[in-house]
């Protein structure tokens, strides 16, 4: 259990993560590549059972929400948040991890990365005026 450990807006949060993740990892169950025999097919799906089994007890150990379906305006908005969260690893700082960075590329890539972050935050934003499902 979370003991509180975790505040109203952060379990959401969160759970909207593991939420998505666990949507995300059941599509990836179903490619029909990953439906034969082949030692690689079956390595993936072993991963993949892994994955899903230790979002599943994240989710138990914080004592988060389980998933529930989700209308169009729930959706739009939990992929739009993940994604404004997650598009600054494309900063260029970042992008020193993967190898030496051009000097010239933070000018570049950090505003177009700043951009679409807006884009996405305003995504969320107006998917908020559809109707609840």
């Amino acid at each position: 259990m979370s003991d509180g450990l975790l505040n109203a807006n952060q379990r959401r949060h969160v759970a909207t993560h593991v939420h998505l993740l666990l949507d995300d990892l059941a599509q990836l169950g179903q490619l029909a590549e990953l439906g034969g025999s082949e030692e690689s097919a079956r390595r993936v799906r072993h991963a993949l059972s892994r994955a899903e089994v230790a979002a599943q007890e994240m989710m138990a150990q914080l004592d988060l929400p389980p998933s529930r379906a989700r209308g169009a305006r729930q959706h739009v908005v939990a992929a739009a948040n993940v994604w404004a969260t997650r598009i600054y690893e494309l900063n260029a700082k970042r992008l020193a991890a993967y190898g030496p960075v051009h000097e010239e590329l933070a000018n570049r890539l950090d505003r177009l990365v700043s951009d679409l972050r807006h884009r996405l935050v305003e995504l969320g934003e107006a998917a908020l005026e559809l109707p609840e499902a």
